[in-house]
């Protein structure tokens, strides 16, 4: 899959660096410091930007790890394309405005971008209108149920 990373944090990090090693390919960093962007465009050998307008628009799957403000008021428009966050604390409802495609992809653990290789995470998956992501076939609903029961259990 093609893939466009917003954010250049921990959890933009990570996650671009795992889609990476299993296959897919980064096309475009999108970030607020041209610094950030840079380093990160250089590590996936892909293209970056500093602005909302030059968005690569052809990309399978949009992953904007930004901070929870900041998607609040995300500039951006691409109708028909799957976009995620990977905030906790915000519906993925937030990103209407953008796609009817949407979700949230939240890793169950805390990412730290200088760990080598990048590690392994649970996520909780959740999706708009009951969709499935394309993601191997998972099912949101299916997923987050089968995490809550393993997360509940005791002993």
């Amino acid at each position: 899959m093609k893939v466009v990373i917003i954010g250049s944090g921990n959890v933009a990090t990570v996650m671009g660096g795992r889609a990476t090693g299993a296959g897919h390919r980064i096309v475009q960093v999108v970030a607020r410091r041209e610094e950030a962007a840079a380093r990160l465009a250089a590590e996936w050998n892909c293209a970056y930007t500093t602005q909302w307008g030059k968005t690569d628009a052809e990309a399978d799957i949009y992953i904007v790890s930004v901070s929870d403000r900041a998607l609040e008021g995300l500039e951006l428009r691409l109708p028909g394309r799957l976009v995620v966050h990977t905030a906790g604390a915000v519906a993925g409802s937030v990103l209407r405005s953008v796609t009817e495609r949407w979700g949230v992809l939240y890793p169950l653990q805390s990412l730290r971008s200088e760990i080598r290789p990048y590690p392994e995470f649970p996520l909780l998956i959740t999706a708009g209108r009951g969709r499935t992501f394309p993601l191997s076939g998972i099912s949101p609903v299916r997923s987050a149920r089968g995490c809550r029961r393993r997360m509940t259990r005791r002993g």
